[in-house]
């Protein structure tokens, strides 16, 4: 749609813009796409890398795709990462790009784990870069209702803005591999949460925040030693 209007059409971008606050994170991902074309505010190379995560909207059982602009042998294309595409984008965006912190946010809430990661850590490192709206994003991020985008969120958080003991960020981590970024081991991240407990700081806010989230994991043994520390202050 967006090629059909005019470059720069302030009715288009207006309408386009709108899409920005859309519930769905598909429509988020797709609006930053189609202004780019419209009112394109990056750099070049910052855009294209934007426009290759379409790809995320058609990921196969493996999360990835065939993109055929690719180079693959005899092919005649090539199988692209979800997650390492994101990353890609990560790298391409320009400090204080405000369209890549829209895109990265909405991507924070794709069912595929591992972009889910990818997208927090793209926010992380725009933060890092210095653009607070990214940082801004993460923050918000952290109170979602999604336990996935939570995690991924606090633990992006955790690099760019540590607050706590190293081994209760390292746990943190590692629980929330154990539960979507590896195979599924609730038992594992259960007893991960028991070493989370003997080095956390009583009170500490992000790890309350972690454990909220966990509260909403579809495992009743996590649920119930999340709700437990959180209960008696961690």
């Amino acid at each position: 749609k967006a090629l059909v209007h005019e470059r720069r059409d302030p009715s288009s971008v207006a309408e386009f813009g709108l899409l920005l606050k859309a519930d769905d994170w598909r429509l988020r991902a797709a609006a930053v796409m189609a202004l780019d074309i419209l009112d394109p505010q990056s750099a070049e190379e910052a855009i294209a890398a934007r426009r290759a995560c379409a790809g995320c909207f058609y990921l196969d059982a493996h999360g990835g795709w065939h993109d055929p602009s690719g180079t693959a042998g005899d092919t005649g294309g090539a199988w692209r990462s979800g997650a390492d595409v994101v990353r890609a984008a990560s790298s391409a965006a320009q400090k204080n790009d405000q369209r890549a912190v829209q895109l990265f946010a909405a991507l924070t809430e794709h069912d595929r784990d591992h972009i889910r990661e990818a997208a927090a850590e793209g926010l992380g490192r725009i933060a890092t870069a210095g653009c607070q709206a990214a940082a801004d994003a993460l923050r918000k991020l952290v109170h979602s209702m999604e336990w996935r985008t939570k995690m991924a969120s606090i633990c992006a958080l955790d690099i760019i803005e540590p607050q706590d003991d190293k081994a209760a960020r390292r746990l943190r981590r590692l629980c929330y591999q154990h539960l979507a970024l590896r195979s599924w081991e609730p038992n594992r991240a259960a007893e991960l949460l028991e070493d989370l407990e003997r080095v956390a700081v009583p009170g500490d806010r992000r790890c309350m925040l972690f454990l909220i989230g966990l509260q909403r994991v579809p495992d009743k043994r996590v649920r119930t030693a999340a709700a437990g520390m959180a209960g008696g202050g961690v």
